[in-house]
Parts: structure tokens; sequence; C-alpha cells
């Protein structure tokens, strides 16, 4: 349990109030452009996947995972997103096509944390297009995708980004997700959506 919150002698509401609004602007900062790298992220992961095998995130001899462990656990966590989802698109799947979904429709029901073990899974050519959208290559966006998550559970959970080791961290890692952000928008100058880079393969 965390302890009593002890303020620096002479601190006024006002100095409180301050420091309040800052961290509230410093969140709102950082979480619009991470919107816009998470949507794009999503888009690429279920077209260039989508292109390997539409289930492929039930296959696991298609994948490249980095840490087998990982994908029991990832898979249980999407079967439970998709059973309990109220989303149009996953209820008609589930009804009218037998509960069997697709990548380029199961991306749309992970979180980040979901999207980000589902790229350290990716084959590696796919790892390598995915990263070349954003200007990187595959280890450099592996370990950012991950490093931003951290800032995007700050900002989601209304957490303080303004003190110690998160606001440290919220600094240089404000720099790759405007960086990751600037690239998504520059692959998508004709239209003010998010969206996937071509139409998915038929299943």
């Amino acid at each position: 349990m965390c302890g009593p919150v002890v303020f620096a002698p002479a601190t006024s509401l006002t100095q409180v109030e301050a420091i309040w609004e800052f961290d509230n602007r410093l969140r709102a900062a950082a979480f619009g452009p991470l919107q816009h790298v998470e949507t794009y992220l999503r888009a690429l992961l279920g077209y260039h996947l989508g292109e390997v095998d539409p289930m492929i995130h039930r296959k696991p001899e298609l994948l490249s995972m980095d840490r087998a462990s990982d994908y029991p656990l990832w898979i249980a966590k999407l079967d439970r997103l998709v059973r309990d989802s109220r989303e149009e698109f996953i209820v008609h799947h589930r009804e009218k096509r037998n509960s069997i979904v697709p990548i380029w429709v199961a991306v749309d029901v992970l979180d980040w944390g979901g999207l980000s073990y589902l790229y350290s899974f990716a084959p590696l050519g796919v790892r390598d297009n995915v990263a070349q959208a954003f200007g990187l290559n595959a280890a450099q966006l592996k370990s950012w995708v991950r490093a931003l998550n951290v800032v995007r559970n700050v900002c989601a959970h209304h957490s303080s980004a303004d003190g110690g080791d998160v606001a440290a961290r919220l600094v240089g890692q404000a720099r790759a997700g405007a960086r990751l952000s600037a690239m998504a928008a520059s692959n998508d100058r004709h239209s003010n959506r998010w969206e996937q880079p071509a139409t998915p393969p038929a299943r």
C-alpha cells in the first residue's frame, strides 16, 4: 500500500493544481499520436499476416515466435475477447461464420499489448515489412512498440506521467511515438482515417 503523500514545505494548492493540469496535458499530448500508431500497426499486421494465411494466428507452425510459452496465454485471451465482444463485425463472424475469425478481423479486438505479442509471433518477413512501413528495422519496432505500451497504459489509466521513472521514460519514448506517428501519417496522406493499406485476401 502506498504511504501518505508528503508535500514540500510551503507548497500551495495553486502549485498542486498546476502540476495536475500539466500532467493531464502531457498525457493527452502523448495519447493522440499513440492512437495513430496503434491503428496503423493493427492494419499492417492484419494485412501482411493475412497475405501468409487468413488463419495464421491459429497455426503456430506458420509463426516465428520469440517465446513459444507466450502463445497459449495470448491465444486464450484472444478467444475470450472474441467470445465476449459485442462489436458487430465480431458478432457476425460468431453467428454467421461459425466463429471463424480471420486475422484481419482478429486484430481489431486486440489491445496494444496483444498487438505487441502478435508482432513478436509474426514470421520474420512480415516483421520486416511492417517495420519498413515505419522506417525501422524489425528489432527497433519490436522494442519501440513494447516501450510505447508503457506510455499508452499510463495515458489510458490516468496514471501520473509527471514524476519519477515514468516521466523519464515518457520523455524518451514520446520521441519514438512521435516518429512512428509521423510515419503512419505519411503513409495515409489521402485519408483522415487509418485504414488497411489494401483489401485483405479472400477467405
